[in-house]
């Protein structure tokens, strides 16, 4: 009895290695080869022989990052064929990201017949979409319209769309091409599909109180910063939702902001009661809480970054004169290291590069650089209340009212002109990514 009994479980024992299954699937890929050059809106042709003993089970093809992320699509076969050892692989896999960057990726491709998996790594080299500019909005408000113009890249315009309702900024989500709007009174916080134009999604301006609801606008990184005239900070994401609320002064509103460092959210803060001081307050920016705050006494203009601990801020002092001032974030202290008090009173500023402004002002644009404390002429006799620079295309815009003005940033040269039918609030650059 004892002897069959060890028969049978050495046959049983026998058997069940006779049906496991130790060899792993074989990867062959012919394409792509190691370290391919692959351009954005290429389409890359996976192909290559897949083999096993028994079955092939599922076969998924992903790309991955230099951090092992996942990036593109997965692309998953299953020949679910029972005894197939055999299978030709022969896939498209597009490159259409716009977002995607430059740099080594990985092809993983993943073979298992269901007990083992092999897989294997094909590295490619990817060069990013070429960034390109698909044209200008310009935008003009008549106290319950925006209307919106598009102007191509030699400068002919056509109508784009109107959105109703009051205005206080607009900004391109180039990520999500989108066009964001949005209403200080009456009308809506709103996004535009760029190439459709329908609208994607859509937040009603409260109507108290009337005398603005919304004080402020900022847009970053896929938020829309929003000051609002009860007080406090109102953020809203790509879809809408609200995602960042900070306070402000009792008695006080956001008028503008700026994000520093990608750690302070930055704002000017304006009291109702006029006889007040204004306020200069950080937060952080991924609580809304407060860190520090000084008074000032000046109309602020412009927020910049001058090093991880200064800020900068272009500015209109008591007497409607230029000023530069340095805000030390370590101990909250204020400086200026140097008068601009001549240009006269600031309409518009922005930055060409670090520590260099362009500043229009009492009928002249002129540079102010803080690295080396001067001012010099940009164009003179050029009236302008707003000003924009587009970097790619290295062309700066001027606007005097409803007249828009283009020049060649590095030549100075009148290059084309455009007349709204409003005055102009806003000039969006819009990009392909």
């Amino acid at each position: 009895m004892l002897f069959l009994i060890i028969t049978i479980g050495l046959v049983f024992i026998f058997s069940c290695s006779k049906d496991k299954d130790d060899e792993n699937p074989m990867i062959s890929i012919s394409s792509p080869i190691a370290f391919q050059q692959v351009i954005g809106g290429d389409v890359v042709n996976i192909s290559g022989t897949i083999t096993d003993n028994q079955n092939i089970k599922r076969i998924t093809i992903t790309l991955r990052d230099v951090i092992n992320t996942l990036v593109l699509s997965t692309i998953t076969k299953s020949p679910n064929k029972s005894g197939s050892t055999s299978y030709e692989l022969d896939v498209a896999y597009p490159f259409d990201d716009l977002q995607m960057a430059s740099g080594q990726y990985d092809f993983q491709i993943t073979v298992t017949d269901g007990e083992n998996t092999t897989i294997k790594y094909v590295p490619i080299l990817f060069k990013e979409f070429e960034k390109q500019r698909e044209g200008i909005l310009v935008i003009g408000n008549s106290g319950n319209l925006s209307n919106i113009f598009l102007l191509e890249n030699n400068f002919s315009s056509s109508f784009y769309t109107s959105i109703n309702g009051d205005f206080i900024g607009a900004s391109i989500d180039v990520y999500n091409q989108q066009l964001i709007n949005v209403a200080k009174s009456v009308g809506n916080i709103s996004a535009t599909d760029l190439l459709l134009k329908n609208e994607l999604w859509s937040v009603p301006v409260s109507g108290a109180p009337l005398s603005p609801y919304y004080t402020g606008f900022y847009y970053n990184n896929q938020t829309t910063f929003l000051g609002k005239r009860n007080g406090g900070v109102q953020g809203y994401d790509r879809y809408g939702n609200p995602n960042f609320t900070a306070g402000t002064n009792i008695g006080f509103f956001m008028e503008s902001a700026f994000i520093h460092n990608d750690t302070y959210f930055v704002m000017e803060e304006k009291p109702i009661v006029f006889i007040n001081s204004s306020r200069i307050s950080l937060a952080w920016l991924y609580s809304g809480s407060n860190v520090q705050q000084a008074t000032i006494n000046s109309d602020v203009k412009g927020i910049y970054s001058s090093t991880e601990n200064t800020l900068v801020f272009l500015a209109n002092d008591v007497s409607l004169n230029a000023e530069v001032i340095f805000y030390d974030i370590p101990s909250g202290g204020k400086y200026s290291p140097f008068n601009i008090s001549s240009l006269g009173e600031i309409d518009d500023c922005l930055e060409v590069s670090n520590g260099v402004y362009l500043v229009a002002a009492n009928g002249d644009v002129r540079f102010v650089d803080i690295n080396n404390y001067t001012t010099m002429m940009y164009l003179s006799g050029v009236s302008g209340d707003k000003i924009w620079f587009d970097n790619l295309e290295n062309e700066l815009y001027v606007a005097d009212g409803s007249l828009l003005s283009i020049y060649d940033y590095s030549t100075r040269m009148l290059k084309g002109s455009y007349t709204h039918t409003e005055d102009i609030e806003e000039v969006l650059f819009w990009y392909n990514k």
